[in-house]
């Protein structure tokens, strides 16, 4: 998993290519990553009209992103623009200048937020992985252990084994 950031003049671009991630994981990767630049941008510029829709951003109806996440044959691939400029764009727009925010210290920040959110959620999905297949194995084992000592494999026919199904 790689995600960087470049500045152009007009547009802060996030890009990230995903290996052995499905689409469906890049995708969630893209709303995590609009919405802690949601949170970002309202905590700096003290603004409260900013809004998430689907993967973009919108301030009172001007549009300040844009955003994609496709797959390649071997990979996955996210792209978040974000305007640094209004003036001169063929829709309504809104910008970082609008807000007063410095495109690269914001970009580094951005960065720096996504990478400990997606540490966090993926230290918590282990965990319950591993608890979930503690689970699997102790109910594989009392299966089998009942299936041996019961004399059938079918639990019509072994008592112990019906019992160990139906919990």
């Amino acid at each position: 998993e790689e995600l960087f950031c470049t500045v152009d003049r007009k547009l802060l671009h996030l890009i990230g290519e995903f290996f052995d991630v499905d689409l469906g994981r890049t995708i969630l990767y893209q709303r995590l990553l609009v919405s802690l630049a949601q949170q970002e941008i309202i905590y700096r510029a003290r603004c409260c009209t900013l809004i998430r829709a689907g993967n973009d951003l919108f301030d009172e109806g001007s549009k300040l992103s844009v955003s994609v996440a496709t797959a390649s044959p071997v990979s996955t691939l996210l792209h978040l623009g974000i305007n640094i400029e209004s003036r001169n764009t063929p829709v309504r727009t809104k910008g970082l200048s609008d807000y007063g925010i410095e495109p690269r210290p914001f970009c580094l920040s951005l960065l720096e937020t996504f990478k400990n959110e997606w540490s966090t959620i993926k230290r918590a999905k282990g965990a319950a992985d591993v608890k979930r297949g503690l689970t699997f194995t102790k109910v594989a084992n009392a299966i089998s252990i009942a299936a041996k000592t019961g004399g059938s494999g079918n639990p019509e026919d072994n008592p112990r084994l019906r019992v160990v199904m139906e919990e």
